[in-house]
């Protein structure tokens, strides 16, 4: 029954799962301490990020600028994305105790 052929599409995926298990050693406590706090800064910046664009969306509104609304949420959409891929690659970085 364990000889059953498997598809490259097994083979794959199980060499990745083994990969993922070699290369992630458990977190220690500083680390997950660390973690916890860059967590907390980057939801501190998006919320940081939303009141702001919320106040300019408001001024754009008041103003009847639609051409400047849109751009506000644009920037806004922007400034999220740019904030993940940092918060991401900081958090990997500390995930492998760099």
């Amino acid at each position: 029954m364990g000889d059953e052929l498997k598809s490259a599409y097994e083979l794959a995926m199980e060499r990745l799962r083994s990969r993922d298990r070699d290369e992630r050693a458990p977190l220690g406590a500083e680390q997950r301490r660390r973690i916890v706090e860059l967590k907390a800064e980057f939801q501190a910046r998006r919320a940081e990020a939303s009141i702001m664009a919320d106040a300019r969306k408001a001024a754009a509104i008041a103003a009847g600028d639609d051409v400047r609304l849109e751009q506000v949420e644009n920037e806004y959409r922007r400034e999220v994305a740019r904030l993940a891929a940092e918060e991401e690659s900081r958090l990997e970085v500390l995930r492998r105790g760099e």
